[in-house]
């Protein structure tokens, strides 16, 4: 069930970070250091406001949401989920005023404040409907909802870029377009419906009950991830946080683009289980979705950094260049950890329904991010800020494992996490015999080499497992349920 269903994501999974990788390297030639520090600390900013407004609701969404309640109980949360999503909107708009015309100090500039809240609304309501399109079970809406503003958003870059000099306003009005775009189309496919705004109670108080602590979660998580864009802001402006973009979006969009491969279908699968079969049947679906997360994650960490010289000598603006080769390592680290964390440990607590744990552990995260930030960057400028802040992650995930282990139930799966590190053992060695890359062309030869040695060495290492697979593959006949919903709604 958990491969069936994360193949049937995998289209939105490989999309979406694709596209967003694409997206740094190409703005990063269209726009200068300060108009790409500008759109990097809009950006960050967004992501603040999502988990201030929304996040919470999304998270009891993603978890308690059934479509098949009564519909007494499905028209109050409608209508308490629009009013929530309205309210959010207003806010991350007030929020970008705050960012543009005080922090970035740009108060002349009224159409980029118009732009970046409009940005930050649409983003916001578009990862709202993508997590209740996850838990519904429609894929069709979760792809829509991921890929449509990556895509039209870059599209619209390339398009209007011979038309004329492109910056971060423009940039913003394309993002927003393609997002508003998105919500429209998807919205009727999550069951998203008209109703009279108004908050339930009951809904209410468990919605803020589940949520809030993982808004105070996030919001460490978001310290944690965006310090150091801010700490170069404030020590040297807009276009030293734009210089770091490159790397550090490189390094934690390739993490994401592999731990995404699996991650989409294994929390809504444990909880399907943890409901249905009880807890021991959760934990053990938990546990196979992090060995699979570990799977993607061990050859995407060591290839990246094997390639390091090779992205960034080949494919980054020259005036990005030098520093995304010293950054990149080191945002690679932190990319992997917060992944592997936030997906594979802080998620048995989230089942357990003990949320105020990942606050902890979020909260020591943000703690050592920022301590090791700041003091990277008055040892080192800033490599040593992006150190600092890898280094922080993977104490946070050392400590989120510890903790987890004293789960009932829960087991990390040893075995499967030596093959996976002896697989990527074996492609770093054949990476390393190839040399750096001199053209594009060559490049992508290393990367597809790598990532075959790495699958035949890894298939090879799991047998009965790739049987299986291949076996149940050629059963399969009828790929259009790619795109339809997987639970049989009751209205």
């Amino acid at each position: 069930m958990l491969l069936r269903n994360t193949l049937l994501y995998l289209p939105a999974q490989i999309l979406a970070p694709l596209l967003q990788f694409l997206a740094i390297l190409l703005w990063a030639w269209w726009l200068t250091p300060r108009d790409m520090g500008i759109f990097t600390i809009v950006a960050a900013t967004q992501e603040l406001g999502y988990l201030l407004f929304l996040s919470w609701f999304s998270a009891y969404a993603l978890r308690f949401y059934d479509a098949g309640r009564p519909e007494g109980e499905e028209a109050s949360y409608h209508a308490a989920e629009n009013i929530i999503i309205f309210l959010a909107a207003l806010l991350n708009a007030f929020l970008a005023f705050v960012i543009v015309a005080r922090v970035l100090d740009m108060s002349p500039d009224a159409d980029t404040v118009l732009a970046a809240g409009a940005f930050m609304a649409t983003r916001s309501i578009n990862i709202h409907l993508a997590e209740r399109a996850r838990a519904a079970h429609h894929i069709g809406a979760y792809t829509l909802l991921q890929v449509s503003g990556p895509a039209l958003g870059l599209l619209a870059g390339f398009l209007l870029r011979p038309v004329m000099p492109l910056n971060a306003t423009i940039a913003f009005w394309a993002y927003a377009a393609a997002h508003a775009l998105a919500i429209v189309m998807a919205a009727p496919l999550v069951g998203m419906r008209p109703a009279s705004p108004r908050l339930a109670g009951p809904i209410l108080r468990k919605a803020l009950a589940y949520g809030l602590p993982l808004l105070v979660a996030g919001g460490f998580s978001w310290v944690a991830l965006n310090a150091v864009r801010y700490i170069a802001e404030g020590f040297e402006g807009a276009a030293a946080a734009g210089l770091i973009a490159v790397g550090l979006g490189i390094g934690l969009r390739g993490t994401t683009f592999a731990a995404m491969f699996v991650t989409a279908a294994a929390f809504p699968l444990a909880v399907r289980a943890w409901r249905e079969e009880g807890a021991q049947a959760g934990m053990e679906q938990i546990a196979r979705g992090g060995a699979l997360l570990i799977a993607a994650l061990a050859p995407a960490t060591v290839g990246l950094c094997a390639i390091t010289p090779d992205v960034s000598g080949l494919l980054v603006a020259d005036s990005y260049r030098e520093i995304t080769q010293a950054v990149l390592p080191w945002a690679i680290l932190a990319g992997a950890a917060r992944n592997l964390r936030s997906h594979f440990p802080d998620q048995v607590f989230l089942l357990a329904e003990k949320s105020r744990t990942v606050t902890v552990i979020d909260g020591a995260d943000a703690i050592a991010t920022v301590a090791g930030a700041m003091a990277g960057y008055l040892a080192d400028g800033l490599p040593g800020a992006v150190a600092g802040a890898a280094i922080g992650a993977v104490l946070a995930a050392v400590a989120s494992f510890a903790l987890a282990a004293r789960m009932p139930h829960f087991t990390f799966p040893w075995a499967d996490t030596v093959r996976a590190l002896l697989a990527s053992t074996v492609m770093l060695a054949v990476l390393l015999l190839f040399g750096q890359a001199e053209s594009t062309t060559m490049l992508v030869l290393r990367i597809t080499c790598g990532a075959l040695v790495y699958g035949l060495v890894l298939a090879a290492l799991h047998p009965a497992e790739t049987l299986s697979f291949v076996l149940g593959l050629r059963r399969s006949r009828n790929w259009r349920a790619l795109f339809r919903r997987q639970n049989t709604t009751r209205r």
